[in-house]
């Protein structure tokens, strides 16, 4: 691995850590998970992006 520094505003960064907090990952694991998953995902149209949405939508009402 190597090691990059990312500067972000001190409210977006608070969000991020709390995200990765409610998924107990570490900030920057949760942060290479999305970078990962955004380059592999060839578009919003594909299958996991779809389910993904369609989860969010329906966790979402029902909490």
């Amino acid at each position: 691995m190597i090691t990059t520094s990312l500067r972000l505003p001190k409210s977006l960064l608070d969000q991020v850590r709390a995200r990765a907090a409610e998924e107990d990952m570490k900030t920057t694991a949760w942060i290479r998970v999305l970078i990962e998953a955004a380059l592999s995902d060839p578009g919003p149209n594909n299958i996991e992006a779809r389910v993904r949405r369609l989860e969010a939508a329906v966790f979402e009402e029902s909490a």
